[in-house]
């Protein structure tokens, strides 16, 4: 009898068995789902597309391996989403713009995304993956995407030759500097402690290397080290807090230590840095 692990270790040497950077990682979230017949069209489109992919379909993965799977093409009803983002041969993410998956991927990838927002907040998060930090495509605006489209869209998304896509693969360019062990999506603390004390120095590379320079740099008010960079350089920055007003209000009125504590243990909200050109 086949275990969890056992289907685990399955995707997970697909994956190490492909080239890098040429797996498009499908998952469309937990919640709204699309019509069987979209469903349908796309597996075509992914399978037609000639790309390598791996799409966590749920409760269609079986059904959908058969019929469309083939040698490219790997379909599952679950996988470990922060390992996937983070295999070396995935290079793109085709989301539903849920905030947890962009912030998977943002923090923890660097993976460029295509973007499917079904409804609520993740319109507003597609918005901001391309107009904002211009880190994606969104796939579609119509509200019917047949497989030519699909197919399409697809094969231009993970051609690495193509110069749109160089300037969003950018994004993936900067060097991962926090620690593989700290990638774990339960351990927050791990991670806050990892962005204080090991990302001030790939964060004066980054600035090193910027054509323009930086004129102007927005950092969260918990970043201390961003606002000490922006100083030594003579660069205009300006600290935001990126939480509640009552959450604030704890946060200054009650004893630093305390205080501290509740926001390692409440704070949810990833950390931000914003570069003006």
């Amino acid at each position: 009898m086949e275990t969890e692990s056992d289907e685990q270790l399955d995707y997970l040497r697909w994956l190490d068995l492909q080239p890098a950077r040429s797996v498009l990682y499908v998952s469309m979230g937990s919640y709204l789902s699309f019509p069987a017949t979209q469903v349908e069209e796309i597996a075509a489109g992914l399978s037609q597309s000639g790309v390598r992919f791996l799409w966590v379909a749920r409760g269609e993965a079986t059904r959908l391996q058969k019929a469309w799977g083939g040698d490219r093409g790997l379909m599952v009803p679950w996988c470990e989403q922060l390992k996937v983002l983070h295999h070396p041969s995935v290079g793109g993410f085709w989301t539903h713009c849920g905030w947890n998956s962009v912030q998977e991927c943002v923090l923890y990838a660097g993976v460029p995304m295509l973007t499917w927002p079904l409804g609520i907040d993740q319109l507003h998060s597609s918005k901001v993956i391309v107009e904002d930090w211009r880190i994606g495509w969104k796939v579609k605006e119509e509200a019917w995407m047949g497989r030519e489209r699909v197919a399409g869209i697809v094969k231009k998304f993970m051609d690495c030759e193509n110069a749109e896509v160089k300037e969003i693969v950018q994004f993936r360019t900067i060097a991962n500097v926090i620690p593989p062990e700290r990638l774990k999506a339960g351990d927050f603390p791990g991670f806050y402690e990892a962005v204080m004390t090991e990302m001030e120095s790939p964060f004066e590379q980054l600035l090193d290397q910027l054509q323009p320079p930086a004129t102007a740099i927005i950092g969260d008010i918990e970043v201390r080290w961003a606002m000490g960079v922006g100083n030594r350089r003579n660069i205009p920055v300006a600290a935001f807090w990126t939480m509640s007003a009552s959450f604030f209000s704890i946060y200054v009125r009650l004893p630093l230590q305390f205080s501290c504590a509740i926001f390692v243990i409440f704070c949810f909200s990833f950390f931000t840095i914003i570069i003006f050109l």
